[in-house]
């Protein structure tokens, strides 16, 4: 069996943009304007969604599918409003 090795940039083209409306540079450019800094994906990203770090990890940003809606109730107060 061959080893295969993660690679962030092929998990979020094959994951989550392929056959998607959005691309990852309007993700990104958002992204950029939301939090006002440099941003990078996070190194490990989910099968249903996109996230990214801006140079602080204290605040991301993350792009979701729009069937793998986000648990309020679980997360509390510490979620956003969704932005179109």
């Amino acid at each position: 069996m061959s080893v295969k090795y993660y690679n962030v940039d092929d998990v979020i083209h094959h994951e989550f943009f392929r056959g998607k409306t959005a691309t990852r540079e309007e993700c990104d450019d958002l992204a950029v304007s939301l939090l006002d800094c440099p941003i990078s994906p996070v190194p490990i990203q989910g099968g249903f969604s996109y996230t990214i770090t801006g140079l602080s990890t204290e605040w991301i940003v993350q792009f979701r599918k729009e069937t793998a809606t986000l648990s309020r109730p679980h997360h509390g107060g510490r979620t956003a409003d969704r932005v179109p």
